[in-house]
């Protein structure tokens, strides 16, 4: 488990989040909801011995809203083209 733990703060950590350039930021934001949607995350290793880590579907829509509104304020401080996203609407 401590592996896993450290495998993900590896490719984001959220403890050092704002040191992030903008593009970054946004393109992790991106890349919550494409791990969520899959129901990559809570890995499964994890959600077999902790049930109730498991997201429900309002959960899930809840992180989407969420990542959406913090794209849509760096959207509003950055120039659009610089924040590049391959970004697909949830219900797709």
């Amino acid at each position: 488990m401590n592996g896993h733990i450290k495998d993900v703060k590896r490719a984001l950590n959220f403890s050092i989040f704002t040191s992030y350039n903008a593009d970054k930021q946004y393109k992790e934001f991106d890349h919550i909801n494409s791990e969520v949607k899959r129901g990559d995350r809570p890995i499964s290793s994890y959600t077999l011995i902790h049930r109730n880590a498991i997201l429900t579907d309002s959960q899930r829509l809840a992180i989407y809203n969420w990542t959406q509104a913090c794209r849509k304020q760096m959207e509003t401080t950055y120039f659009p083209h610089s924040l590049k996203t391959t970004d697909k609407s949830w219900g797709d």
